[in-house]
């Protein structure tokens, strides 16, 4: 099978080494004609009976080898058509079908296998001119209407259009029809004449095909080749040249079905059926290496998800009187979301929620970045607007950021006091209270990444008994259902005030239900990523109880 290298070959043009190839076939019976090497069969009277008979064994192989590469360039064709919906592939794929069978039917009527004919040299020849003129037919309608624009495409890209058993029924529906032609033309007393010796055009059928190819190969398929590029629609564009050179042969040189024109006919037309069967091949070479690359590149991705996974929390610090809860669910395989919790030495905790630009790889690598320097940078002070700005000359770096921004909520929890100190960098939060009404922690800077001088403000507030710190990404209440409604906000308060007496960890889960239902089947196109946390309504006498758990957090 030719191998596909495209940083050398245009996407959708055949190797060089195939048109090269091609050249060669088409060339090769000229140049042997021109060193006195005839390719026809010159008819004997005496010698053994199988001598006399030569002509017609040759003439059946060759009709023969041209059903075979017919047949099994259809079932590849009509296969292609199933896997990808492409439109060049039934066009082709019922041409040669159709006339493939024609063929092997025209055999067996002239060795008296299937039907005995009245004059079986006659209906050699009829039968041969209108299996060629229905392939040119064929093509040149099939290929018409696409590349004038009368007809698009589109149905061709729908699974439920690419029916096994349409395909199956359309196939014997064609090998009936070309076996029944043959036999009925076989039942004919006399058949049109279709060769004429002495005429200067001693085959004028094929001179009207000849150009009917010469009006598709110059006009109809050049055109349907630049609307529907492949490397199989190519193929069908290259293939009209060894058919023009049968037509020429046939039309102008042959006077007997075995002669040395004839013989050559025989021959381009196998080269014919090969010239597009060979595309298929290529186009079925290249579909497998984009589905080996897509196999590969889906089984890196679901690597960097599952190490991307693995840097969110497992388990929540445990905290008297406080429960802490989140979720991070990338929209791709790796996402750009991420939440945190780090304890701090002193017994404060620290809560990180931030959203990278974008949801791919990119991202997910930005949000590993800034998680590690958040982690290390913890030795430096507990001051979230110091460490903020730290963070933002760090991302500011070009070669670290790559036109890329994030949005970062950072607190510092002071648990015996009840206090949130916070900065908020394009990330806002929200603090709902339990007489229902809500405290917004509006951002307090700009996005980090994009000016490294900026300052950020630090504010601070207390955390009233059974109130609720909610931090999101906006993918949370920008999730849109089918009719393209978003989420919002005041659902996701409704369900957090009506669940005021569940867990944290419940809570949460609420949230990830309601925003996936949200979605639908489709699901959704951001990242989503939530932090809860919780204070007890009614503080336990117990002495504060940090870092019983802080499996997967960060203690200074």
């Amino acid at each position: 099978m030719p191998s596909w290298n495209r940083s050398q070959n245009p996407p959708d043009v055949l190797p060089p080494s195939i048109i090269m190839g091609l050249v060669i076939a088409c060339a090769l019976p000229l140049v042997t004609n021109l060193f006195g090497i005839r390719w026809g069969i010159n008819p004997i009277d005496a010698g053994t009976a199988l001598q006399q008979v030569r002509g017609e064994i040759i003439v059946t192989l060759l009709s023969w080898t041209a059903a075979c590469t017919g047949v099994v360039t259809a079932v590849s064709a009509f296969s292609m058509f199933r896997l990808r919906g492409d439109v060049t592939t039934p066009i082709l794929g019922t041409a040669l079908l159709f006339c493939g069978l024609m063929d092997a039917a025209n055999a067996l009527a002239i060795n008296g296998i299937l039907v005995s004919a009245s004059d079986p040299s006659r209906f050699a020849d009829f039968t041969d001119a209108m299996t060629r003129l229905t392939y040119a037919l064929i093509i040149t309608l099939g290929t018409a209407p696409f590349a004038l624009g009368f007809i698009t495409p589109e149905w061709s890209g729908s699974r439920n259009n690419r029916n096994a058993g349409f395909l199956i029924c359309a196939a014997i529906v064609f090998g009936l029809g070309a076996f029944s032609i043959v036999e009925l033309c076989a039942w004919i007393p006399e058949l049109p004449k279709t060769v004429f010796p002495a005429s200067s055009i001693p085959r004028p059928l094929d001179a009207f095909t000849l150009i009917i190819y010469l009006i598709t190969g110059i006009f109809f398929l050049p055109r349907f080749y630049k609307q529907y590029p492949s490397l199989f629609s190519h193929g069908l564009l290259l293939s009209v040249i060894p058919h023009i050179l049968l037509q020429m042969y046939m039309a102008f040189g042959s006077r007997r079905f075995d002669d040395n024109a004839a013989v050559i006919a025989h021959y381009l037309k196998i080269v014919g059926y090969l010239v597009p069967f060979i595309g298929l091949l290529c186009d079925y070479s290249r579909v497998s290496q984009v589905e080996a690359r897509m196999l590969s590149t889906e089984a890196q991705l679901q690597l960097a998800r599952q190490l991307q996974q693995a840097l969110l929390p497992r388990e929540a610090p445990v905290i008297e009187n406080y429960q802490l809860a989140g979720f991070s669910i990338p929209a791709e395989a790796v996402g750009g979301d991420y939440f945190d919790y780090l304890v701090y030495g002193d017994g404060s905790i620290g809560l990180v929620i931030a959203d990278v630009s974008g949801h791919d790889l990119g991202a997910s690598i930005l949000m590993s970045q800034t998680r590690a320097f958040l982690r290390a940078d913890l030795s430096v002070g507990h001051d979230p607007a110091i460490i903020a700005e730290r963070l933002n000359r760090f991302l500011c770096d070009g070669d670290i950021l790559d036109h890329r921004f994030v949005s970062l909520f950072f607190a510092r929890l002071i648990p015996e006091e009840h206090e949130l100190r916070y900065i908020a960098a394009g990330q806002p939060g929200v603090i709902l209270l339990p007489d229902g009404e809500t405290q917004a922690l509006s951002p307090t800077g700009p996005v980090l990444g994009f000016d490294p001088h900026c300052q950020f403000v630090q504010e601070q507030t207390k955390l009233p008994p059974g109130s609720l710190l909610l931090l999101y990404t906006d993918g949370i209440t920008e999730t849109t259902d089918t009719s393209g409604l978003a989420l919002g906000t005041q659902p996701l308060y409704e369900l957090l005030h009506a669940g005021q007496g569940q867990s944290a960890e419940h809570l949460t889960s609420v949230i990830k239900t309601a925003v996936l239902r949200h979605a639908g089947e489709r699901g959704p196109v951001d990242d989503l990523t939530c932090l809860l946390l919780k204070r007890s309504p009614q503080e336990a006498n117990s002495p504060l109880n940090i870092g019983a758990s802080l499996t997967h957090a960060t203690k200074v």
